[in-house]
């Protein structure tokens, strides 16, 4: 029996990212700032989101995007469940790390989050996110 999955979309805030899951698609992007006072709030349905995605996807290919400007340390352990957890989908995920135009630090967080997941990040430096 297939469940079928609703789209999740999160509008950005000035501590908050933009969270835009476009099932039909097969897109999961967060993007913006995440420096929430509460993490667990906002990254708590995000990753329960993501498990029953992984059970009941029906897609080919997933992109998970991740366009991130800043994001501070509880954010940080919340978005590496929300990767270890989409990760389950093995050949059927695709990961983009986006980085600005000269940002080595986000960059080189990506490479970290890469070797820790041991799966292959396709790295994007764009001129602004």
């Amino acid at each position: 029996m297939s469940i079928k999955m609703k789209k999740m979309f999160v509008v950005s805030t000035n501590k908050t990212p933009q969270i835009d899951f476009d099932v039909e698609n097969g897109i999961l992007q967060i993007k913006g700032v995440s420096i929430p006072e509460d993490a667990n709030r906002i990254y708590t349905p995000v990753i329960e989101w993501a498990e029953r995605y992984v059970k009941h996807t029906e897609l080919f290919l997933t992109t998970v995007k991740i366009k991130l400007i800043y994001f501070n340390t509880s954010t940080s352990d919340y978005l590496m469940n929300f990767l270890k957890t989409l990760k389950k989908l093995q050949e059927k995920v695709k990961f983009e790390w986006y980085y600005e135009l000269d940002d080595d630090d986000m960059k080189e967080t990506g490479i970290h989050f890469e070797s820790i997941l041991e799966v292959k990040f396709h790295y994007i430096e764009v001129d602004e996110i």
